[in-house]
């Protein structure tokens, strides 16, 4: 799980969950907190006298040629109040620089400012994402990389003579949603996957984002075809479903809608080349929707049926089954011009008329 340890980033976080939830996408990968005292992270200041001394101090410890304006915006200093001082020092300050945490002492009027330790293990931080809470002489840091979820807690302890990192665990809660999620798909735990409501965070930045959709639809499609053989042509409808909206809020931009299926035209487009990668088959989506459709009709959601399988015949005109389909939901619906030239047009694609069924014949010669 993502460790969110700045209370306002918690706020931030909170707000984004309470927007996922009422969308009914879930909630964001993450969520427990550090304990012990919040240290206040701040930049370099060119006006405080402490300030100037820890960065001429830095500069001369890490042989840096000029402290250019990213020291001075970055927020890297914290004071800090660690046990086992020596008896000189009245102030400490915490200093975060290049995967090294740096401790310095001052006396009461800052004639003396020394660095105490610097740890020697380097961790990875981002001084964009970085809190760090105190608890005795233990300090637990945290850092998350810039525009993903892939994150560092360190717990860092001052001996009296060194700062030594203790404890330092790298997570990554987006691609372990992805791994999951794939694992899930390929073991054929449909349910489990569809229960899972997590949101990863920069879902963009990690392949699992097109690539479990597209095994999502490919197993949902399987999953579904078994449950209806099964007799439960309910849940045939409701596992595709899922798998055709995962596919296409990646592919299209939005869920399977009966209203808005010209959305779909985006699925010949080329795109870009992730989500291109990524795609299934095209016969194989139309399939799938042809399924779903069929699904619909077995459980008398008709008119929604109608409008999917008018589509697939858009995209595919040559389809066989899905005249007879039509034909079979027009006259449910009523609509019994429209079912027998459904039919008669699935007739003259099948060829052979001895092999229709015998409601489609009955249906076409009667009034």
């Amino acid at each position: 799980m993502m460790i969110i340890p700045n209370k306002k980033f918690l706020i931030i976080v909170l707000g984004v969950s309470i927007v996922f939830n009422l969308l009914g996408v879930g909630a964001p990968v993450y969520a427990i907190s550090l304990s012990g005292e919040e240290l206040s992270v701040q930049g370099a200041d060119k006006n405080d006298v402490l300030s100037v001394k820890i960065s001429q101090l830095m500069q001369r410890e890490l042989s840096i040629a000029d402290l250019d304006e990213e020291w001075y915006n970055m927020k890297r200093m914290m004071k800090i109040r660690l046990p086992n001082m020596p008896v000189w020092v009245d102030q400490q300050v915490l200093v975060a620089h290049g995967g090294a945490l740096f401790l310095i002492g001052a006396d009461e009027k800052l004639e003396r400012v020394e660095l105490l330790a610097r740890t020697k293990d380097e961790v990875y931080i981002n001084l964009a994402k970085f809190a760090a809470y105190c608890n005795d002489a233990k300090i637990t840091v945290w850092s998350q990389q810039p525009y993903r979820s892939f994150q560092l807690t360190a717990v860092v302890e001052w001996d009296g003579s060194g700062l030594n990192v203790i404890s330092a665990k790298y997570s990554d809660p987006s691609q372990e949603y992805y791994d999951k999620m794939a694992a899930l798909l390929q073991a054929g735990r449909l349910e489990e996957a569809m229960a899972n409501k997590a949101y990863p965070f920069y879902p963009q930045q990690y392949g699992g984002y097109y690539k479990v959709p597209q095994l999502a639809l490919l197993k949902a499609h399987e999953y579904a075809l078994d449950k209806y053989r099964a007799g439960d042509a309910t849940f045939a409808a409701k596992v595709l479903k899922w798998g055709l909206d995962q596919y296409l809020e990646v592919q299209v931009g939005r869920p399977l809608m009966a209203d808005k299926l010209d959305g779909l035209k985006k699925l010949n487009e080329p795109g870009n080349s992730r989500a291109k990668d990524y795609r299934v088959d095209l016969n194989e989506f139309i399939s799938a929707l042809n399924d779903y459709a069929f699904f619909l009709a077995e459980i008398g959601q008709n008119s929604e049926a109608e409008s999917y399988l008018e589509k697939v015949a858009e995209m595919a005109p040559d389809r066989l089954v899905v005249y007879i389909n039509l034909g079979d939901v027009c006259w449910k619906l009523g609509k019994y011009k429209e079912a027998r030239e459904y039919y008669r047009r699935y007739l003259g694609l099948l060829g052979d008329v001895k092999a229709a069924p015998q409601r489609v014949l009955d249906r076409t010669n009667g009034e």
